[in-house]
């Protein structure tokens, strides 16, 4: 479904620093004498192999010059993120949004080293909401939180996206998440081309899809083709509970799974250039959202890995 998305310019420099420090947190509502910081990992390149889902933290190589990072708290959703190489995959980034960051904070408190927002002001791509970073989004008890809502007949919403991934062709992406009802807003979590050239730069989706009480988690592959063109994936799972899905993009294939098992794999037409990863959501096609609809979205985790 053809879209026109703003993308931000800037790129983070560089991969090659640790996050230091403790990553304890203090309990929700005790003040601490620590400065926050962001529990994001990002990790080196390491040449292990033969690795099972995720590997322990202490069999990571890390610099001599900084300390391994402890262990992370508890999940939210009873899953924690992915860390550590999987075969074929090297992990670059994981991130458990351990670090509290206020309503109009986000990103900061280290998490700008890796995240960057859609601004204020910009409309979204039905042009029916708003983006709007300051009043939607803050992170709170291990999660980013999407606080959907209308203002002023302002429907809001926002944009995160991750600057590492930018640049970046191929790679794989894993994102939990739930929702509450929304009716007349959605999610469109896309891999997007750096070049903004569209249709013919391809675009990846998922989770994609309407925030409706039954309404559905989706994946498409849009071609990478002037004449434009798709592939659709559908499920029968809904928002409401909490999902992990995950993209693979290699030279030409895409494979799309939810909760560990593939829903879909698309081979036709598939998009070969450089691509970034935002985690839109937005009003609905064809849907005003009424100003009384309000609720949340909620991301437990995300995880980057590079193709070896």
């Amino acid at each position: 479904m053809p879209s026109t998305r703003q993308r931000l310019l800037g790129i983070t420099a560089g991969l090659t620093t640790l996050l230091a420090g403790s990553l304890a947190l203090p309990v929700t509502g005790v003040a601490s004498a620590q400065p926050a910081r962001s529990r994001s990992v990002l990790f080196a390149h390491s040449t292990l192999s033969g690795l099972g889902a995720s590997v322990d933290e202490s069999v990571v190589r890390l610099p001599a010059v900084a300390p391994a990072p402890a262990a992370p708290t508890a999940s939210p959703s009873g899953v924690s993120a992915p860390r550590g190489d999987l075969p074929g995959w090297n992990q670059v980034y994981a991130e458990d949004f351990g670090t509290p960051n206020a309503t109009g904070s986000f990103p900061s408190a280290g998490y700008e080293r890796h995240w960057d927002v859609y601004q204020d002001g910009w409309k979204d791509t039905s042009h029916n909401g708003t983006y709007m970073p300051s009043k939607v989004l803050s992170v709170h008890g291990g999660v980013l939180d999407y606080d959907v809502r209308t203002e002023n007949g302002q429907h809001l919403v926002a944009a995160p996206w991750l600057t590492d991934t930018s640049g970046h062709t191929y790679g794989r992406y894993s994102v939990r998440f739930r929702a509450d009802a929304l009716p007349g807003y959605k999610t469109a979590w896309l891999l997007w081309p750096d070049s903004e050239s569209w249709p013919a730069g391809g675009e990846i989706d998922f989770p994609e899809g309407n925030l409706g009480r039954t309404d559905t988690i989706s994946a498409f592959s849009h071609h990478a083709s002037a004449a434009g063109g798709q592939e659709a994936f559908g499920t029968h799972a809904t928002f409401a509970a909490w999902h992990t899905v995950t993209v693979e993009w290699v030279p030409g294939k895409v494979t799309f799974v939810l909760d560990g098992k593939v829903i879909g794999v698309s081979t036709t037409m598939v998009p070969s250039t450089a691509m970034h990863w935002v985690l839109q959501t937005e009003t609905s096609y064809g849907t005003v959202p009424a100003d009384s609809t309000s609720g949340h979205v909620y991301i437990d985790w995300v995880a980057q890995w590079s193709k070896i």
